[in-house]
Formats: C-alpha cells, sequence, structure tokens
C-alpha cells in the first residue's frame, strides 16, 4: 500500500556528510492503532543515478544530484525530482515516483517488496 494514503507530514531531508551526501523521506505515519509516528527511510539505500535518471535497486543518488525537492501531484502521490549529472557530467531532470516504492507498515516507512 502507497504510504501517503495513512501519512501527513511528508517531506524530505539531506544530510551534506562528511564524504557523502545523504536524502530521507520523513513523514508522520499512522500504525495500526491509527497512532501517528514520525518515521523516515533513506532515499540512497535504495534509490542511484544511472546515467543522468533515477534507477531503483541503485543506491547514492545524492552524490550526484543537486536541486533535490519532494513535490505532491495528481492525489497526494510524493514525487521526488532532481538534477542528475548523466555519465557526460551534464546534469537532467529526473524524477522518481516515491508511492509505488514506499509503504507504511504499522507506522514505519519501509521499502514496498
Amino acid at each position: 500500500m502507497s504510504f501517503q494514503n495513512s501519512a501527513c507530514n511528508i517531506y524530505i531531508d539531506s544530510d551534506p556528510g562528511d564524504t557523502d551526501r545523504k536524502t530521507s523521506l520523513q513523514a508522520t505515519c499512522n500504525n495500526d492503532q491509527g497512532t501517528g509516528i514520525t518515521s523516515q527511510i533513506k532515499l540512497d539505500e535504495a534509490l542511484g543515478n544511472q546515467d543522468g535518471r533515477f534507477s531503483w535497486n541503485g543506491q547514492n543518488f545524492s552524490n550526484t544530484a543537486r536541486n533535490v525537492r519532494l513535490g505532491m501531484e495528481g492525489k497526494r502521490e510524493p514525487v521526488l525530482h532532481a538534477e542528475l549529472q548523466d555519465d557526460s557530467g551534464e546534469y537532467r531532470e529526473s524524477e522518481a515516483r516515491l508511492g509505488e516504492h514506499v509503504g507504511n507498515i504499522d507506522g514505519q516507512l519501509r521499502w514496498n517488496s
């Protein structure tokens, strides 16, 4: 199930880090009892950059990204937007639909299997 249907306060947080940049998705997710719990998931654990395009089952997209931002489109669908560096060093706009890959399991953001 797409997490956004049982979550609010959805946003991304970027950590510049000492050597690697990291981006996390954060939200207040309802658990099975309906209580809101703050949860986060590290997007760089499953999202990479392949020649300037987001790539699921990749890693560390943040290291070659700029202007990373989250938009809510359509019926509250969270879409990650960024300019990603391609193999020639140029940046191009890319997007990843987070609701297709992230779920809410009892108040915790988790990768959909």
